[in-house]
């Protein structure tokens, strides 16, 4: 993995609020709940409905908090199978949600402002936690549930911050 890589992850986690919590993320259901008795070699799965949170509306797990069917991957057609929830199964399924994305995009451009925001604009039709550039809110803010917290700005800053970690 990349440094860009792994600083985009790190911005995503920070976005959807994980980064540094519980497991760094890796054991956190929707509304901080956290996934019991979660490793980072776990034989837990994706609990799909059973780890539905009415309050939020949501299913949500690990780092970069996967919705059931995010997790699963594929189409509504055929679904991919519900892979433990592995510190390396969460890294690498984040990683090919970014690649779906922004994938033909150089990465190392990505510390310029304007490139930055190019990729975050897809990234944001994924993870409802990053706003679009153009409104600061998120893609499906009309639900009246999904809220960016973060302004694009703010998400730069952490992610340059992260390219230093890993430089």
């Amino acid at each position: 993995m990349t440094k860009e890589e792994k600083a985009l992850l790190d911005m995503i986690a920070y976005a959807e609020g994980t980064l540094g919590v519980f497991n760094n993320g890796y054991d956190v259901l929707v509304g901080y709940n956290k996934i019991v008795g979660w490793t980072p070699d776990t034989k837990i799965v994706h609990g799909g409905s059973a780890w539905y949170d009415s309050k939020n509306k949501s299913n949500a797990a690990g780092r970069y908090q996967f919705l059931y069917n995010t997790w699963l991957g594929g189409t509504k057609e055929k679904q991919g199978p519900n892979l433990a929830m592995t510190k390396l199964n969460q890294d690498k399924r984040g990683l090919e949600l970014i690649n779906v994305k922004i994938g033909s995009m150089d990465k190392t451009t990505l510390n310029n402002i304007n490139n930055f925001k190019l990729a975050t604009d897809q990234l944001a039709k994924t993870w409802a936690s990053i706003p679009l550039s153009t409104t600061g809110s998120s893609y499906y803010s009309k639900d009246g549930i999904n809220k960016a917290k973060h302004s694009v700005e703010d998400l730069f800053e952490v992610y340059k911050k992260a390219l230093t970690l890993y430089s």
